[in-house]
């Protein structure tokens, strides 16, 4: 069944360059593809970054955390206009490739990118940052060596105001438990 998909998506010209991907990944691709033909000039390099991203993830990630993946792209593809401001984003960050980390733009992408996802999926991946930060896993690192110095500042910026808005949210209703319990 898988081969026959992969072979339909061939014949259909919808195999992308980032390699066979499950149906929803695909869907997500052909959404990202439709917004970036409306976009004036070439797609941004960052958006066939994290098309790449996404299928490495989707491929090793083990099948519980690559069911919440998905759940989490369908929440963030689900909310109007998000693929136009991703879009926006990826141009962004384009743009800071040959800049310097102290660059303005750097927090100007990095409060566009957290603003770019819905609650739900900002909380889930400042988890996730959180978890990644304390156990500075090699894979962090290897994601962040991919970016130019000051995308890559953008991206660790992006998760450090979702991570805030996390412990923020929590300590609002937590601290409202607490206050209740004593």
């Amino acid at each position: 069944a898988r081969v026959a998909a992969l072979l339909r998506q061939a014949d259909e010209g919808t195999l992308t360059a980032e390699g066979p991907v499950s149906a929803e990944l695909a869907a997500l691709y052909a959404e990202m593809a439709r917004v970036g033909a409306a976009r004036p000039g070439p797609e941004p390099a960052a958006a066939a970054k994290e098309r790449e991203l996404l299928a490495l993830l989707e491929t090793a990630a083990a099948p519980e955390d690559r069911e919440r993946l998905m759940a989490l792209l369908r929440s963030s593809a689900a909310e109007p206009g998000a693929m136009e401001r991703a879009y926006e984003v990826y141009a962004l960050l384009d743009a800071l490739a040959d800049a310097d980390p102290d660059d303005p733009r750097v927090d100007e992408a990095a409060g566009l990118l957290a603003d770019c996802l819905p609650p739900g999926v900002a909380a889930e991946l400042a988890a996730d940052h959180e978890v990644s930060e304390q156990a500075q896993g090699g894979f962090v690192n290897v994601l962040f060596s991919d970016f130019a110095p000051a995308q890559a500042a953008a991206v660790r910026g992006a998760m450090r105001l979702l991570t805030d808005r996390a412990r923020s949210d929590r300590a609002r209703s937590g601290g409202a438990r607490s206050g209740d319990a004593r």
